[in-house]
């Protein structure tokens, strides 16, 4: 699905969206106003959606925001929901702030709205501020096969030794199907009773976590 494009402008005093013609020789001259604000409010990112709308970010100072700047403008998205109907903004249906955030803030673009305020997240398998975590890649620790593994999955690690390692299956979820502490040499993990669906194996030591992913299917 093709979709018309669009640009957001400012000056001094404004910030303007608009949909341009393709086919016009010179696309900016002959552009279409669709939504215009008074500044200091600016559109941070424009960006088409699979659901095939385009969502704008818009808002208002720098980042961090002051503890007390909430307003429709950040915490909302605006949305065209008929991008390819060439025309003003009720052609296309462009509806302003019309796309709850659920409480959040936009900050400085899309596709992603990310949360710099989000804070450990007690308990969580994806806790994002971990700092305790060596990265390393998976053949620098261990290979496991088959995968997709049916009934038993074997783990071969590179450095065999006398080191002990905790050995932990997993759901998506995060919670903890399988868990053992042994030493660092090959194990065979049965995973005969666990139901089809993609797991995490992780292996922990004093120095290094490695998480990976592996399928049961039957």
């Amino acid at each position: 699905m093709s979709c018309a494009p669009y640009l957001s402008d400012f000056d001094t005093t404004h910030i303007f969206l608009y949909q341009l013609p393709v086919t016009s020789a010179n696309p900016y001259a002959s552009k279409t106003l669709i939504w215009n604000r008074t500044a200091p409010h600016f559109i941070l990112g424009v960006r088409l959606a699979p659901d095939n709308k385009i969502y704008v970010a818009s808002g208002s100072g720098g980042y961090p925001y002051d503890s007390s700047n909430y307003s429709v403008e950040n915490m909302n998205l605006s949305v065209i929901n008929e991008p390819n109907q060439r025309g003003s903004g009720l052609t296309c249906d462009f509806q302003p702030y019309s796309f709850y955030l659920g409480g959040k803030r936009t900050y400085w673009g899309l596709p992603n709205n990310p949360d710099y305020d989000l804070g450990p997240l007690t308990g969580s398998s994806c806790d994002s501020l971990s700092v305790e975590i060596t990265e390393l890649d998976v053949y620098s620790e261990f290979t496991f096969y088959p995968n997709p593994a049916n009934d038993e999955l074997t783990i071969h690690f590179i450095d065999s030794n006398s080191e002990k390692i905790k050995i932990t299956l997993l759901d998506l979820k995060g919670t903890i199907l399988l868990q053992k502490t042994t030493l660092r040499e090959d194990q065979k993990l049965d995973i005969s009773r666990i139901v089809n669906g993609v797991y995490l194996l992780k292996t922990e030591t004093e120095f290094s976590v490695c998480t990976h992913r592996f399928v049961k299917m039957n």
